[in-house]
């Protein structure tokens, strides 16, 4: 094992800023779509889903902040693994979370963009769905930024 000074502590303030930073950059992008598309919105959106499809509906700017709800529980989550885990970790699995919530986060923003999408083209907001390939592309694009966070060079 290294001498302490050459292992590489970082701060609690510091790991939680790198598992934050995902979702509040999705949640912007998530925003940026919503302001782009709200004069296309129907007035009353989904904003919870059975097994049967949507169950429940809300205004346009109450969906979106239950939408966005959805980042703040996912960065909970994510703030929790990270922050729990031994102060010896090592840095490699300290990124491996980072990794994982910038893959969740990106996915996450990319179907709340969708289901946004989907939404401009209901008057009634009642008849929404959102495409199977939606679901295999978001899912593609958490994992793509997986794969790449794992194989990018590491600083030492």
């Amino acid at each position: 094992m290294p001498p302490a000074d050459e292992q590489h502590h970082t701060s609690p303030g510091r790991r939680a800023a790198a598992i934050v930073t995902p979702f509040v950059a999705a949640l912007m992008a998530t925003l940026a779509a919503y302001l782009l598309l709200r004069h296309v919105l129907p007035d009353r959106m989904a904003t919870h889903f059975g097994f049967d499809g949507a169950d429940r509906y809300d205004p346009s700017g109450s969906a979106l902040a239950s939408y966005l709800v959805v980042f703040v529980i996912e960065a909970v989550l994510f703030l929790v693994w990270a922050l729990a885990g031994d102060e010896d970790d090592t840095p490699a699995s300290f990124r491996t979370i980072v990794t994982l919530a910038w893959a969740v986060a990106t996915a996450t923003a990319y179907l709340l963009c969708a289901l946004l999408q989907a939404s401009t083209k209901s008057p009634d907001g009642r008849d929404v769905t959102v495409p199977l390939p939606q679901f295999l592309i978001a899912l593609a694009i958490g994992a793509a930024i997986a794969l790449i966070g794992r194989f990018l060079p590491r600083r030492h």
